[in-house]
């Protein structure tokens, strides 16, 4: 399929192979489609790779954790791709997070039955954060009664009342109390990594905390980390198809069908052109207005173009701590404040991120939008977030093989803002082109961060099977 001028028509063209591209395409092999996926860089993953230091697994995006562990939108894809040598790949369950107040806020508090099982942890200023009223009722910081105005006022107001609220906004209104405000704000950081109540969406928050409260598990990690879930789907996808690399999308070239409707009908890339009956298109959004570019206008909806100009981002900090030996021993995952971080030792969830008998200690703190581009607020948080950790763990810097730290403009392309959230994103399907499709991180389904790619790839599928 390297001559630009095959006749092959291809079922389904996948432009993009991060791990949303992938488990579309993966999808689609499965299941018999003929499927091209194109790939601009020497490998596929995109922010799912991983990197190698030292005998260490880094994984490239921070914080890459799958919400909700096993029921994640991404983990249906790889069971609804059984075959009879299927073997399932496992992940690592994470389910509680922590919130650090210290050790003399701790000593005023009853340890609930889980925090006297962990009293070490307690003792040393950790508690556990509930996600429903069972756990809330055992909960002395964050108890029932604390929290009242969330259920009485707070839950009373629908999605489609708050979606374009901020948390900021719905807090002043509702006369939410300090501890409420609190555990507001931790769900927004927890669960959709946006803690800046004056931009989340109240909605999406409050959706969030509904969500995660009937979850057997907060978060997940693979077994064998992201490249075993990558290779899968490559596997798959070579089934019926083909992954081209290092192979840029140029253009896609529409005409009007019998219908008099516009359809895709070849892509242009710098190795030649390629023809498919639909294409799927798994870009970073703001590559995509190009592809439509025609001799005098562009068929991208204007909607779509201006949503794409205006996305805001997830930013943020990450840092990877490598450590000689193995002296701390917990899974949860670990949040503190000023500033704002959330961590995990990583080798303690799966142990071949690391040596045997090392430790891998990662985290991940979001900057604000405005911020993402000062170097001295990055130098400072830098050096504020490094004081921190290192304070409350000193055994990490006395036993330090290496840290790694990065700052990241992309984390993921959509801060679920007020205006950002679900309804405003645009849907999968382009309006007024009959075969091109979205997916990705952007678009409208269900979720927060990566998720929402994961579950587009379920928007797409659906569409396209109702098409058949």
């Amino acid at each position: 399929m390297d001559n630009a001028e095959s006749d092959e028509v291809w079922d389904y063209i996948v432009i993009g192979g991060g791990l949303t591209g992938l488990g579309m395409a993966a999808l689609l092999s499965f299941e018999g489609s003929r499927v091209l996926l194109v790939e601009k860089e020497s490998e596929v993953g995109g922010r799912s790779r991983t990197t190698q230091k030292k005998g260490f697994i880094l994984d490239e995006k921070p914080y890459h954790l799958l919400k909700f562990g096993w029921k994640n939108p991404l983990n249906d894809v790889l069971r609804a791709m059984k075959h009879e040598n299927y073997r399932r790949i496992m992940i690592h369950p994470i389910r509680h997070y922590h919130l650090y107040l210290g050790k003399e806020e701790t000593k005023k508090l009853k340890p609930n039955l889980y925090e006297q099982s962990k009293l070490k942890y307690f003792k040393q200023g950790w508690i556990s954060v509930p996600r429903n009223i069972n756990q809330m009722r055992k909960s002395d910081y964050f108890g029932v009664w604390k929290l009242i105005r969330i259920f009485t006022s707070g839950f009373k107001c629908t999605y489609e009342d708050m979606c374009d609220k901020s948390l900021q906004e719905f807090n002043e209104s509702k006369k939410m109390n300090e501890t409420s405000a609190h555990y507001l704000k931790l769900a927004a950081g927890a669960l959709m990594y946006c803690p800046y109540p004056d931009l989340v969406s109240a909605g999406e928050v409050l959706r969030a905390i509904k969500w995660s409260s009937k979850q057997p598990v907060l978060f997940g990690y693979p077994e064998g980390g992201w490249q075993t879930i990558i290779d899968r789907f490559v596997e798959v996808i070579q089934r019926n198809g083909k992954i081209l690399l290092e192979c840029e999308s140029k253009q896609i070239l529409f005409e009007e069908n019998d219908e008099n409707r516009i359809e895709g009908r070849v892509l242009i890339t710098d190795k030649g052109k390629y023809q498919a009956r639909n294409f799927v298109l798994a870009l970073p959004p703001k590559r995509i207005p190009r592809l439509f570019e025609q001799e005098n206008e562009n068929l991208l909806d204007p909607e779509i173009r201006n949503f794409i100009d205006k996305l805001l981002p997830i930013s943020g900090i990450s840092m990877d701590i490598a450590v000689s030996n193995r002296p701390y021993k917990g899974r949860s995952l670990l949040y503190i404040e000023n500033p704002d971080a959330y961590g995990i030792f990583l080798s303690n969830v799966e142990d071949s991120v690391a040596p045997p008998g090392k430790l891998l200690f990662t985290v991940f703190s979001p900057v604000h939008p405005d911020n993402i581009k000062d170097s001295d607020f990055l130098d400072k948080r830098i050096t504020e977030l490094k004081d921190r950790i290192y304070s409350m763990y000193p055994k990490l810097k006395e036993n330090l093989e290496f840290e790694r730290v990065k700052v990241h403009e992309l984390v993921d392309n959509t801060f679920i803002s007020t205006t950002q959230y679900k309804d405003i994103r645009p849907k999968t399907q382009i309006p007024g082109i009959d075969n091109c499709f979205l997916i990705g991180d952007y678009v409208s389904a269900y979720g927060w961060g990566e998720d929402i790619g994961f579950n587009s790839i379920w928007e797409a599928y659906r569409v396209l099977k109702e098409r058949k």
